[in-house]
């Protein structure tokens, strides 16, 4: 699967870091807002960075494009990804509004493309020690978990 970030900030740079690293993945770009940022980030992880969403929607090879983006921007962004022929992947929260949330449905459904929320829940501080603390045997074998 073939991937593209908008967004090179806390998050955006979060994302390219696991997106880089998942198996069957590829990052082919990184655009944002800040193209400084971008550049950089693109430069760390060896990825194209690309200078605008419009240059990101033309690259026929990218499947999904990832959202890391401010809130404000989620829907508009994603309605274009969308009608470009892209999945897309939005960081929560995805939308500020009911109205933002209906209108990425219709383009979901319009476009055939998957519209997926991103919740990383395991990197918030309240999870991440429960998570290293599993990876020991100070607790003992976990057999079930709910969180």
């Amino acid at each position: 699967m073939n991937i593209g970030i908008i967004g090179a900030g806390y998050m955006g740079s979060m994302h390219a870091r696991i997106i880089s690293n998942l198996p069957g993945c590829a990052l082919c770009g990184i655009t944002a807002k800040t193209p400084a940022k971008a550049s950089l980030l693109a430069k760390e992880l060896n990825v194209e960075f690309v200078g605008s969403i419009k240059e990101l929607l033309q690259d026929e090879d990218i499947d999904v494009i990832d959202i890391c983006s401010p809130t404000e921007t989620h829907s508009e962004i994603a309605c274009r990804c969308m009608e470009a022929g892209k999945h897309v992947i939005i960081e929560y929260p995805i939308c500020t509004n009911k109205i933002e949330l209906d209108e990425l449905r219709k383009a979901s459904r319009k476009s055939g493309k998957a519209c997926a929320g991103a919740y990383y829940s395991r990197f918030q501080s309240q999870y991440k020690y429960f998570f290293e603390l599993s990876k020991t045997d100070e607790i003992g074998e976990i057999r079930s978990l709910s969180i």
